[in-house]
């Protein structure tokens, strides 16, 4: 049976995603839910040049490379997917091409996937669901859509199992059925591209700070 992991990339302990999450829960037997939050990640302040990758980071992507599938849950903002989201996605793109000893190209790569979103809007609750699909492509997750569950100040409620139901017995299905695991290093994590990449950096930063 795979191992779904649900990932709720809200930081408030009282997020109408997490609550969303719960709901799922009822059809979707989640081996865990990880919540952004517990990981206090920062603001990213580094690139994968200089190596500089918090423990926070770490433990975040480990978390992720325990599953088999995924439930990432984004809030959208003013048409836009949420800025701590696109935070935590930049640092796994730092820390994994920066590690020397990967085995796959991120720790989500080439595994199935659905994205939601809890939103208190009638119908736009989803404007960011193109940049989500555009996100993850880049990730090589294999990305089953998108999906909003709208009206959450009237149906995300205690019990109301009935909202998300027909949704997320259709996400278990799709995320349980066994695929083919794979395990390759593609060409944007190529160990020797990364390696040449590294290098430009350091030459062009030794530039300024000869002068700096």
């Amino acid at each position: 049976m795979n191992k779904i992991v649900a990932v709720n990339f809200s930081n408030a302990s009282n997020s109408m995603q997490g609550r969303g999450l719960k709901l799922l829960d009822k059809f979707i037997p989640f081996h865990k839910v990880i919540n952004l939050r517990d990981f206090c990640i920062p603001v990213l302040d580094s690139n994968m040049a200089d190596g500089n990758v918090p423990d926070s980071v770490i433990e975040f992507d480990k978390a992720l490379i325990d599953a088999d599938a995924y439930v990432f849950c984004v809030a959208e903002f003013m048409g836009g997917y949420c800025g701590q989201f696109k935070n935590a996605m930049d640092w796994l793109v730092v820390k994994t091409n920066y590690d020397k000893d990967l085995n796959i190209p991120y720790s989500i790569s080439h595994k199935p996937m659905f994205s939601v979103t809890f939103s208190p809007s009638n119908k736009n609750g989803g404007r960011h669901a193109n940049m989500m699909k555009d996100l993850l492509k880049n990730f090589q997750v294999v990305n089953h859509g998108h999906i909003v569950f709208n009206r959450g100040w009237e149906k995300c409620v205690p019990g109301n199992y009935e909202w998300v139901k027909e949704d997320a017995e259709n996400m278990n299905k799709v995320l349980s059925e066994p695929y083919e695991k794979k395990n390759k290093i593609t060409e944007h994590t190529d160990v020797r591209t990364i390696c040449k990449w590294i290098h430009l950096y350091e030459e062009w930063d030794k530039k300024w700070q000869d002068i700096e």
